[in-house]
């Protein structure tokens, strides 16, 4: 395997903005690319890849991106096993360029060509990345109790549902190669993780052959597409709150000192 296959492996709107699954062909610029902190894990993908590093990867929108706001950093895990990102690069003269598109009915590459997401994968995916964005959020206190009992590293946790994604994705087991304790059965708790959420799914698709990506769907949304704001706007929301929430403090903050 090429280092820079073995430097990635990554995807999922996470972070600053969470995504749902109505959007369609927004287009995300980014200018560099950087991993979460910790160590990566080695992955065997029965049947793919024997040595498949799982992170959490940072990607940072860029200046003059038509989606998101510049220098907001989302983090990303991936769908796709068989393309190349370099991590950490600078793109900042030629970004890498991805489409938002739904899951549900879209490709993904395999060893002998291409296969189709169906819903029920579509749905999973989107929903595990989400998890992944509330452990990153939240330092590990969003993962299911059983998993959050395994006392992995929130770095951990989300490698661990890289490894679940890839698990349902490409039908197949996957196991650590590096013998973390514990680090086999979070992926197959992640697996199992229920949810009633239906959902396409969201996927980043590289107009410049890198790797594609996954996007999360925003939590307690229930339907399909149409049923979830678009990238742009629910990143918009998120910023609005965080403004009116710095407002309030700043209003509290005076309200003492006057006091």
């Amino acid at each position: 395997m090429k280092w820079v296959r073995q430097a990635l492996f990554a995807s999922a709107l996470i972070g600053a903005a969470a995504v749902g699954s109505s959007a369609l062909a927004d287009t995300y610029w980014i200018s560099h690319t950087g991993t979460l902190p910790g160590n990566w894990e080695s992955l065997d993908v029965a049947g793919f890849d024997t040595n498949a590093p799982a992170v959490g990867i940072v990607f940072t929108i860029a200046s003059g991106s038509p989606t998101g706001v510049a220098g907001t950093n989302i983090l990303v895990l991936c769908d796709d096993l068989f393309h190349t990102v370099s991590v950490p690069v600078d793109y900042s003269g030629h970004p890498l360029i991805y489409n938002s598109e739904n899951l549900n009915g879209n490709f993904y590459y395999t060893s002998g060509g291409t296969q189709n997401f169906d819903l029920a994968q579509a749905s999973k995916l989107g929903q595990l990345v989400t998890e992944a964005q509330d452990i990153n959020t939240n330092g590990g206190s969003a993962a299911p109790s059983d998993v959050a009992l395994l006392g992995l590293t929130p770095d951990q946790e989300i490698a661990a549902i890289q490894g679940a994604i890839w698990g349902i994705e490409y039908k197949t087991t996957v196991t650590d190669n590096d013998s973390t304790p514990n680090f086999d059965t979070a992926i197959t708790d992640f697996e199992a993780f229920p949810t009633d959420l239906t959902t396409d799914g969201i996927g980043l698709y590289s107009t410049n052959g890198t790797q594609n990506q996954l996007l999360g769907v925003p939590l307690g949304t229930e339907g399909g597409p149409g049923g979830i704001p678009e990238p742009a706007a629910w990143l918009t929301m998120l910023l609005g709150i965080t403004a009116a929430g710095a407002l309030l403090r700043r209003s509290r903050a005076l309200s003492a000192v006057v006091a």
